[in-house]
């Protein structure tokens, strides 16, 4: 059932069985792999680009490897919130080796041309490393498609247990990892141990060790199983008619501070903003009081934060299980939080 999970799984994104291996979710396999090409591809000397708009996870791992002079230069966004392309092109050098990009921003958003990123690393002989977390969930992903060497992506964005996750493989990147030093050591990773020396297994044993997350894995097949019977492109429209209705109740209210885009177009329901002089926990909190949910804080990106100069905000998203009335709630919700604290509605 295990191995049934992977080749489902890997399915779901367009791999191979082979090229997927099982994590805890996107940070572990991030981890890994940036601890991975450091230890067999990497060295001093070497690049990597990142966007402004990454999640720690795609962010800090990459930037450990500074100790061991591979430096990570940063790449800011275009006027559409996306990674400015014509700067991520201009500031690749000839030592770059590896593009490490969100597929969509998890404050913002808006999703990334990772097709026309994949040409410039690839044209540039560097690998793409993609943060799925946020697009998998969401939209029909074929890796191939893309062009991405790496795709990570969570369980739990997508109707699984938390504690899984996977990342999925080129083939060109899985024979780089073949051969790379694992992570993590211990069983099930290994061909053979002797006092003197040690063979690690092949993929996707080798970054495997130790009891794995085994029934959560089985569940993230089956999530993929009912995400596959509504049909990704059904996923699509209906979060795009959700991303067009969020955005026509929020944009015009003068007392709400809106955070990226404005138009939907290319961009999840998914909504980072602050009412006017209110902190954004405030704001939780008393959304809460109306049983609205939203997440409050820096949303593990204060450079990006940094980058929109605020400190945090509220966000609020929507996904399957939404519908028009939950974002009419969230509406007058965020109309209480005003009159609350005594503003008037713009």
């Amino acid at each position: 059932m295990y191995e049934e999970a992977r080749e489902k799984v890997a399915a779901f994104v367009g791999g191979a069985p082979s090229n997927t291996i099982f994590f805890r979710g996107t940070t572990e396999a991030v981890n890994t792999t940036a601890s991975s090409l450091s230890k067999s591809l990497l060295k001093r000397g070497d690049e990597i680009l990142v966007s402004i708009a990454e999640h720690h996870s795609n962010f800090l791992p990459w930037r450990a490897l500074g100790k061991q002079g591979i430096r990570t230069r940063v790449v800011k966004l275009n006027s559409d919130y996306e990674v400015d392309y014509d700067a991520l092109s201009g500031s690749i050098t000839k030592n770059t080796r590896v593009i490490a990009l969100t597929h969509s921003s998890n404050v913002l958003g808006t999703r990334n041309n990772i097709k026309a990123v994949s040409r410039i690393a690839h044209d540039h002989g560097a690998l793409l490393f993609v943060d799925g977390a946020q697009s998998v969930p969401h939209m029909k992903t074929d890796i191939k498609s893309l062009g991405a060497d790496f795709l990570a992506f969570s369980g739990h964005k997508m109707l699984a247990p938390s504690g899984t996750g996977a990342m999925v493989m080129s083939d060109a990147a899985a024979e780089i990892m073949k051969n790379a030093e694992p992570f993590q050591y211990g069983g099930g990773m290994i061909k053979s141990v002797s006092l003197k020396r040690e063979e690690f297994a092949g993929l996707p044993s080798r970054f495997e060790a130790g009891t794995m997350n085994i029934e959560g894995t089985i569940a993230m097949g089956n999530a993929v199983d009912y995400l596959n019977r509504i049909g990704m492109e059904n996923v699509e429209e209906h979060e795009a008619k959700l991303s067009r209705r969020m955005l026509s109740l929020i944009k015009d209210n003068d007392n709400v501070e809106l955070y990226g885009p404005v138009s939907s177009k290319n961009k999840l329901p998914l909504v980072s903003f602050n009412i006017r002089g209110v902190h954004s926990h405030d704001t939780a909190a008393l959304l809460d009081q109306r049983g609205v949910a939203v997440r409050a804080g820096h949303h593990c990106a204060q450079p990006l934060m940094d980058y929109l100069g605020i400190k945090s905000s509220a966000r609020a998203s929507a996904y399957i299980y939404n519908d028009y009335e939950d974002l009419d709630v969230l509406m007058e919700s965020i109309d209480y939080a005003i009159r609350k604290i005594g503003r008037k509605n713009g």
